[in-house]
């Protein structure tokens, strides 16, 4: 909308003029390293493979999702809580202890912990 690409060009020519005004050798320095990038950039030779439009848009509102949830600093269940589970079985008794000590100090005492007891046999 605000956007005029001769008014653009001539903003570019007169900041490129003023460059060289105040100090050409400084000026011719800046363009021939300018130049350099531009080359390098243009001529390597990348297999990369950046995924479709589609893609890139899910990855997008993914990352404005996160970032308003990580905005909001609330402290709703589905977001920062996490949700563990512990399964228990014969011989394993004391790791489970461990297990849960460390699942508090993860979820700071506020996520859900489920132990299940394993039991191996038919139904």
């Amino acid at each position: 909308k605000y956007y005029n690409k001769w008014v653009a060009l001539f903003a570019t020519l007169q900041a490129l003029f003023l460059m060289f005004l105040i100090d050409w050798k400084m000026a011719l320095i800046t363009a021939i390293v300018s130049a350099l990038c531009y080359w390098y950039i243009e001529h390597r030779d990348v297999d990369v493979n950046w995924g479709t439009t589609v893609e890139s848009k899910l990855y997008q509102k993914g990352c404005k999702i996160a970032l308003k949830y990580q905005k909001l600093n609330t402290e709703h269940a589905k977001i920062t809580r996490p949700t563990f589970l512990i399964l228990l079985y014969a011989d394993n008794a004391d790791e489970v202890h461990l297990l849960y000590d460390l699942c508090q100090c993860l979820n700071y005492s506020e996520g859900l912990t489920f132990i299940g007891n394993v039991i191996e046999g038919d139904l």
